[in-house]
């Protein structure tokens, strides 16, 4: 099975979807949670088969469930948005610390900018800097560096060091 979603993986990287798509159907069947988040993709961006977002949410969720971060992370958006299902920025806030603490760029930004701003979580700028700071250098490192760049501006001397010990110590546990 490894070889079968390593091969649809590739196929869609090479911008085959139509035959990417086939694989990751059967897979997505048996309960694949990394071909139920690439299905999602194909229906959600319409990749050689009609958008359909309300089937590529579906699978989304089928796969966040089963823990794949990447879809937990477009859960917790959909839901910080209100896109497709209700806004509540509580069980967005769930969804991204799933997948924040797997190691998503993208969920750890998002995470720290709803403890930045108080949205389902209490408002902590300095657990804002940690979560962002995680972040760094994965594919949203600009965007990192922007967020924290409007933290630091809020944040005394003594609350930079201490988000820096806090994700020094999420790290150390981690790994």
């Amino acid at each position: 099975m490894e070889d079968t979603l390593s091969k649809a993986i590739t196929l869609f990287k090479n911008e085959d979807f139509s035959s990417s798509f086939k694989i990751f159907q059967q897979l997505a069947e048996k309960g694949d949670p990394i071909a139920q988040y690439h299905l999602g993709l194909i229906y959600g961006e319409g990749l050689d088969v009609p958008e359909d977002e309300e089937a590529a949410m579906k699978l989304y969720m089928l796969s966040a469930k089963q823990g794949y971060a990447q879809a937990q992370c477009i859960i917790g958006m959909a839901y910080s948005n209100g896109y497709l299902l209700p806004r509540d920025y509580k069980e967005a806030t769930k969804w991204f610390l799933l997948s924040a603490t797997q190691g998503d760029g993208g969920a750890q930004i998002c995470l720290g900018v709803a403890y930045a701003k108080g949205q389902g979580v209490p408002k902590d700028i300095v657990i804002a800097h940690m979560w962002i700071s995680l972040s760094l250098d994965q594919e949203f490192n600009a965007i990192s560096q922007g967020h924290l760049s409007i933290l630091e501006d809020q944040m005394s001397h003594e609350q930079i060091e201490m988000a820096q010990t806090l994700m020094r110590e999420w790290l150390a546990k981690r790994n």
